[in-house]
């Protein structure tokens, strides 16, 4: 093997263990956030909870389940949200069939700020009486 040869295979290596290492990591610096949604104390579920961050970048959402439970997915691969302050608004509607197309159209039924932090974030939201 010629000098150069063996460069490029020791190159080649340490490209492929580089490569996936830097792709995992999204270079933001996320903090689990999961909570429940009630109204008069009882849990609200198949509504939206969006966490958008007040100094711009992705927002994070979730779904509540039968219980009123959510938790924040970042992207398809990540759950979490951000760390930082953030508007948190809950919507109303927008159900999905089985293809994602939703149905209706999203209504705002609260919005307050909140901090997310490092680790993990309980964040219950109880929903007024409009």
């Amino acid at each position: 093997m010629t000098q150069l040869s063996v460069f490029l295979l020791r190159s080649s290596a340490a490209l492929a263990l580089i490569i996936p290492v830097v792709g995992c990591g999204s270079g933001v610096e996320l903090g689990g956030v999961h909570g429940r949604v009630t109204k008069n104390g009882q849990p609200q579920p198949k509504v939206w909870v969006e966490f958008r961050p007040k100094a711009g970048g992705r927002p994070a959402e979730g779904y509540t389940d039968s219980g009123g439970d959510y938790k924040l997915r970042y992207t398809g691969e990540r759950d979490g949200a951000l760390v930082g302050m953030h508007r948190v608004r809950v919507f109303s509607g927008g159900e999905l069939d089985s293809r994602d197309n939703q149905l209706s159209p999203r209504k705002e039924v609260h919005n307050r700020e909140v901090e997310v932090e490092s680790g993990t974030n309980t964040v219950d939201i109880e929903l007024a009486d409009k």
